[in-house]
């Protein structure tokens, strides 16, 4: 083995030197060179060499542990407790309760105290003419149609309308007639006759009186005969009082 470094080395540096052109290389250094590489195999040679060792290489073998086999664990499942909310469902009895009707009291407006109207006649002379009376044993005569009216608060009794004449004779047996009574809102009417002197101007006046002490006076100025329309209205209901219309 030392040997054949020795070699490999010299020829390595022969070939070193070789690797130059002669010209170039003088032979003192090419007896250099030569000297050199000779020294070095000689260096090489009293060199000792190592021997290798052989250190075994112990390769583990592997052992075959026995298999055990293991054994089935018990699989612990986990309860999952779940709280179950169960809405419970409360159902109200709805009783309807019938709410009352507020009935509207009716509270009587205390105002002044009611004063009944005073007593009050209205009287109207509607019309009046000439005529004769012979069945008396009067000539001329004038007629007056007299309408009487209770517009007051009270009831009139024994109310008496009179005819009066400015030029008048004897006294006439229709010359005023009375009645018992007459209600509020009511009327009268009455035919009255008075003797009259002819070719002479005439003035009428009809007066009224009542148990009550009411009184009045109308004067029948420019009486005129009434129409054929108004007679047959007041002569049905001649001396027979009626409501007012």
């Amino acid at each position: 083995m030392r040997a054949t470094c020795l070699v490999a080395i010299i020829l390595a540096l022969v070939v070193t030197g070789c690797e130059l052109p002669p010209e170039y290389l003088p032979p003192t250094a090419v007896a250099e060179t030569v000297q050199a590489a000779v020294a070095t195999a000689q260096a090489a040679l009293r060199t000792p060499s190592i021997t290798p060792t052989w250190t075994p290489i112990i390769v583990p073998t592997a052992t075959n542990l026995p298999t055990q086999t293991p054994r089935p664990s018990a699989t612990a499942t986990p309860t999952i407790a779940t709280a179950t909310n169960t809405p419970t469902i409360v159902v109200g009895t709805f009783t309807p309760t019938r709410t009352p009707t507020a009935t509207p009291s009716l509270t009587p407006t205390i105002g002044p105290t009611s004063v009944p109207l005073p007593p009050n006649l209205n009287t109207t002379v509607m019309g009046c003419d000439l005529g004769f009376d012979l069945a008396h044993g009067l000539g001329e005569v004038t007629n007056a149609y007299v309408r009487v009216r209770n517009t007051g608060g009270i009831e009139l009794t024994n109310v008496c309308v009179i005819l009066n004449a400015s030029n008048e004779g004897k006294a006439h047996p229709d010359k005023s007639r009375c009645f018992a009574s007459l209600k509020v809102n009511y009327e009268v009417t009455t035919k009255l006759t008075v003797d009259t002197t002819s070719g002479t101007v005439t003035s009428l006046d009809v007066a009224v009186t009542t148990n009550q002490g009411l009184t009045s006076n109308t004067p029948g100025a420019n009486c005129r005969a009434p129409d054929r329309a108004t007679l047959d209205k007041i002569t049905p209901v001649l001396n027979t009082p009626q409501p007012i219309q």
